[in-house]
């Protein structure tokens, strides 16, 4: 095959007569044998070539090295414009690899040893760049990609994917999933010269697939669970609404998902949570806010148990924090109202813990900075929340109708003068009845306006107090259908 595959590229190239297993000069045998000839003011030079093709499952050594010369030297006495290559796909062992460096071998023979012959053969059958690829595989799975090659097939080549776990897959020249029936014939072919067995292949497109029904069931099924027991139909019934019937699932998916869930209790076709004293509550809220956070499925559930117990974890978890009743309350409220607050301080934050040695630091000091700066974090988190998509959820479901921030900045110049800089913002949400599309939020304090359900946007008039060239901004709303639509007012 690798001969076949030489002969393609030196044909590309501009080779002619290009021939395999021919017979050179002393009886030596060449793998491949080509010429190209160039016309120079009516002279024509041939110049001939001969590649050695080695896909041992080792590297070549000296001896194999030292043949190969031998062949080309006895073919320069033919002619003296004969060149040489060899093609080592297993790579070649340092000595051989010195010798070539070495040498002065005059430009009378190549060496294209391991993934030195993936360039060419890349370039000629228009196959993804390996960064193309990488980014394809990316899509498809997280796996680590440790290792890339390329395999032949009926002279179609393919790309072969190792992964650090010690799978691999196998996708097309463009990096896509190949078609059944010859991805079959391409695995006999390769279990038959590899280590690898049929357990190690991974059909990423698949596995995506399964990765995605198992994130929506456990999202799903978990949501729904926070208003008590569940059967598996239910469940299944659940997930094809919330999924607009594209999403099937079985009875037998739903069990293998649940009872990853620590928190989960599955018996007879029937699962719920189990119960709240036994529940790791850090481990609860990391894998419902990794599965996503829907706003239909938004509940009291989710709050009641945003309480003081899982503020002494999370503390707890971030280095000890000490904080005030007052100051416990206001964490409290932000981690209820901000689901990205929330999400930050379930894992452990080195900003929020004191160094292990402390000479001549003053403890109580150093204490109270990183306290600053815990609730200063999740204090911008529940801004950035409530200026962001999730503003939607925070407007609907926690009835939030005003946010308003206020920054002083003093700046003290040389002889003392002293300036303060307020800076003010200010994202005011304004409710409308359901026949008049729902809700707007982020607009500004005076902002009057109608959905128009002609357009699909809201058609905005100002107060009679108001300023002539007011600017709006970017204005969110939804429609009862849950629509969401953004206008630029000004």
């Amino acid at each position: 095959m690798l001969e076949i595959i030489t002969k393609v590229l030196l044909s590309s190239d501009g080779y002619e007569y290009v021939a395999t297993n021919e017979i050179g000069a002393g009886g030596n045998e060449i793998d491949v044998a080509a010429e190209k000839r160039v016309s120079t003011l009516g002279k024509t030079s041939i110049y001939p070539l001969i590649c050695e093709c080695k896909a041992h499952g080792s590297p070549i050594t000296m001896n194999d090295w030292l043949k190969f010369l031998g062949k080309v030297y006895k073919e320069k006495r033919k002619n003296s414009l004969a060149t040489g290559i060899m093609i080592a796909l297993s790579d070649a062992n340092g000595n051989v690899k010195g010798d070539f460096r070495c040498e002065n071998y005059q430009d009378d023979v190549c060496l294209l040893a391991g993934k030195d012959l993936l360039p060419p053969i890349i370039s000629h059958y228009c196959m993804s760049s390996n960064e193309e690829l990488l980014k394809k595989v990316r899509y498809w799975t997280k796996k680590t990609v440790v290792d890339s090659d390329i395999a032949f097939h009926e002279n179609s080549p393919y790309w072969i994917i190792y992964f650090s776990d010690g799978t691999f897959s196998v996708l097309d020249k463009d990096g896509e999933s190949v078609q059944e029936d010859t991805l079959e014939s391409i695995l006999l072919s390769f279990y038959a010269i590899s280590t690898y067995s049929s357990e190690k292949f991974v059909d990423l497109k698949k596995d995506n697939i399964n990765e995605i029904k198992k994130k929506v069931i456990k999202n799903v099924a978990v949501w729904a669970l926070m208003s008590g027991p569940l059967s598996f139909d239910t469940i299944i019934e659940q997930i094809a609404e919330n999924s607009g019937g594209v999403i099937h699932v079985v009875g037998k998916e739903v069990e293998e998902c649940l009872k990853e869930l620590s928190f989960v209790e599955v018996e007879s076709c029937v699962a719920h949570l189990k119960d709240c004293s036994v529940i790791d509550w850090i481990d609860f809220y990391r894998t419902l806010l990794n599965l996503g956070l829907p706003t239909k499925l938004y509940n009291r559930f989710y709050i009641d148990h945003i309480d003081n117990s899982l503020l002494d974890d999370v503390l707890h978890l971030q280095g000890s924090i000490v904080l005030s009743e007052e100051e416990r309350s206001i964490v409290l409220f932000i981690l209820k109202h901000s689901p990205s607050a929330l999400r930050i301080v379930l894992f452990p934050n080195p900003l929020f813990k004191p160094r292990s040695r402390d000479d001549g630091v003053d403890i109580e000091a150093l204490k109270d900075s990183i306290k600053s700066t815990f609730i200063q974090t999740i204090s911008t988190c529940l801004e950035v929340d409530a200026d962001s998509d999730i503003a939607m959820l925070l407007f609907d479901k926690l009835e939030i109708r005003d946010f308003y921030k206020q920054t002083v900045y003093q700046v003290v110049l040389k002889d003392g003068t002293n300036y303060t800089i307020p800076v003010t913002k200010r994202l005011y949400y304004i409710p409308f009845d359901d026949e008049e599309g729902g809700v707007v939020i982020q607009a500004s304090k005076d902002f009057v306006g109608k959905y128009d359900s002609r357009t699909g946007y809201m058609i905005s008039y100002k107060k009679a107090h108001q300023q002539k060239d007011t600017l709006f901004g970017i204005v969110k709303h939804k429609t009862g259908s849950d629509e969401e639509y953004l206008s630029l007012f000004g």
